[in-house]
């Protein structure tokens, strides 16, 4: 499958939007570029859920739902 670069990007944009929303609702700050001072525990926290929502996702438009 050929991805064009706009597709690439415009899918990156959706994944940094996603990541910044759950962070807020976890309570966890971000900054845009470097997220060093961080601790294992939160960028955990914030890649398990935005997981969950990308399976819950995934199994609804496998589902014919929205």
């Amino acid at each position: 499958m050929a991805y064009y670069l706009g597709d690439v990007m415009k899918k990156n944009q959706s994944i940094q939007n996603m990541k910044q929303e759950v962070a807020t609702e976890l309570g966890i700050s971000l900054k845009d570029g470097d997220n060093r001072n961080l601790t294992a525990r939160q960028s955990s926290a914030i890649g398990r859920e935005m997981v969950r929502r990308m399976i819950k996702a995934q199994e609804m438009h496998m589902n014919g739902q929205k």
